[in-house]
């Protein structure tokens, strides 16, 4: 079974991370078996994803959408991504382009139906 949860301080250090109240972490795992992360910023009420790696288009929908959910909860109302190789699966998941990056409002991404 997949769990995506907060990543822990030796995850953070390997990835010379430095949490704090506007950075996070989210790793996904299957047992002991790491599946991808995805490292976000919290900016006012919109969250910036900036780095993920996924193993696969499943696990990077699932790590999006644990971003999105734990932003909203932190006050976030939209998203923004300039991470190009995600991008086929941020459309799906109803991310916009905007500029160079894409954007999407959190609350209408998350009332949606899984890509």
């Amino acid at each position: 079974m997949v769990s995506i949860v907060p990543a822990d301080k030796d995850f953070l250090k390997r990835l010379k991370i430095v949490p704090d109240e506007l950075v996070y972490c989210l790793t996904a795992s299957d047992g002991k078996q790491s599946l991808g992360y995805v490292v976000f910023e919290l900016y006012g009420r919109q969250v910036v994803i900036i780095s993920l790696e996924a193993a696969d288009e499943a696990i990077t929908d699932g790590l999006i959408r644990a971003a999105l959910n734990l932003s909203r909860e932190k006050g976030a109302t939209s998203a923004v991504c300039g991470i190009k190789t995600i991008y086929p699966v941020l459309k799906k998941v109803g991310f916009n382009r905007n500029g160079s990056n894409l954007s999407a409002d959190i609350n209408k991404v998350l009332s949606g139906k899984c890509g």
